[in-house]
């Protein structure tokens, strides 16, 4: 029930079968601030699904992702642009079974979507890049670590010139390890990262504040079904892993992380009861990281998060209504985390993946994806909170 156990799993696990409410904080007079559906493409009539969301302005958002081609039953990355009015899909190179997981907008001309693509040289999926330069996409190919899986799951920038993008690799003793790169302008590379001694451990988002001050959490023992959460910063000479703690001894990966500067992260995940999945919300606050008090709607995960101000930060994901998952939201007022409930669509359920705010507002985005009766994906969603 997690990004790295649950939705995101599923999708993995696609892509090798196909190998070819108003709240106290804002008061009157913005008692009707809500969650909104927004009208989105889909490629096509099934099996589309939104991984993440990036904005620099009101006018200027991109939503990416993956579909399935009904014709040949292939795997084909998505890129969705938003310009103040309608979305629209943006035509995106054609790739073997390439998903887009993250995406990170530095200015309308300059925007990163990562991922991976089915490698059919060895059979294995590898890391993948696309770049905006505000008239095409173009698709890169970072480098990949080993002979096995690589999967880049997050992209962040400090600038044009230094952007990050993490994920995992699968290493010579068949279990995961991080993967960090980094591009300076003109290449990609592989930055060394440490793990948790030889045990299994990933990578599934980022923060940058700065050059010497970037982060990347996720998880580790996942292999055991008992993730760990896991989280390390650059400090613009090497990476260091900094102590994260864990709300039992089940599974407690972290999903995705926000910041509103050095001093004021959060990284948001999920942890198994033994009977369900709650919600973990885990803060920075310059010196350490604390699990602080988060809702829950009987099984809920976080898989999304974005922060306004240190009064206004959000979380996404999913929770267990009935007999299906719907989207799930809650914020953070200074002093405490409440549900805020986003609609939903179709009768079998969806789910919110990523959230970004519009920089220099209130206002944010969510994507994700309603899905089907059995469980896949069906359209795509996208979700606004405006006032």
């Amino acid at each position: 029930m997690s990004r790295i156990l649950g939705p995101l799993a599923a999708i993995m696990a696609a892509m090798v079968a196909f190998p070819s409410t108003a709240f106290a904080y804002y008061g009157s007079p913005f008692a009707t601030c809500a969650w909104h559906v927004v009208t989105s493409p889909n490629p096509f009539a099934d099996q589309n699904v939104l991984n993440a969301v990036a904005a620099t302005s009101a006018t200027d958002a991109w939503a990416v992702g993956r579909t399935t081609n009904p014709n040949d039953g292939s795997i084909q990355p998505v890129a969705m642009h938003w310009n103040g009015k309608a979305w629209s899909l943006v035509s995106t190179p054609s790739v073997a079974s390439a998903n887009l997981i993250g995406v990170k907008e530095i200015t309308p001309t300059d925007v990163w979507a990562v991922g991976l693509y089915y490698d059919t040289n060895n059979g294995q999926l590898q890391a993948f890049a696309e770049h905006w330069d505000g008239a095409t996409w173009t698709a890169f190919t970072p480098p990949s670590l080993g002979v096995g899986t690589n999967v880049l799951n997050a992209v962040v920038a400090n600038s044009t010139s230094d952007v990050w993008a993490f994920g995992r690799y699968v290493n010579t003793s068949g279990l995961n390890s991080t993967l960090a790169e980094h591009w300076n302008g003109s290449t990609w590379s592989v930055v060394t990262t440490p793990n948790e001694g030889s045990l299994d451990t990933v990578f599934t988002s980022g923060v940058a504040n700065g050059t010497s001050n970037v982060w990347a959490a996720g998880a580790y023992n996942c292999n055991t079904g008992s993730c760990q959460t896991f989280a390390e910063r650059w400090n613009g000479l090497k990476w260091k892993i900094v102590a994260t703690p864990d709300q039992n001894l089940n599974s407690n990966p972290l999903n995705a992380m926000s910041s509103n500067g050095s001093k004021d992260m959060w990284a948001i995940g999920d942890y198994y009861t033994g009977s369900t999945f709650n919600t973990l919300a885990e803060h920075w606050n310059g010196t350490a990281w604390s699990i602080v008090t988060s809702p829950n709607m009987g099984l809920t995960a976080l898989l999304g998060s974005a922060a306004v101000n240190t009064r206004d930060v959000w979380a996404v994901g999913f929770y267990q209504n009935g007999s299906i998952d719907d989207p799930y939201s809650m914020t953070w007022n200074g002093s405490a985390w409440s549900t805020v409930l986003p609609p939903t669509v179709g009768t079998s359920g969806a789910l919110l993946d990523s959230a970004a705010r519009i920089p220099g507002t209130m206002t944010l985005w969510s994507v994700g994806g309603s899905l089907n009766s059995n469980g896949s994906f069906h359209d795509n969603l996208v979700e606004k909170f405006h006032c």
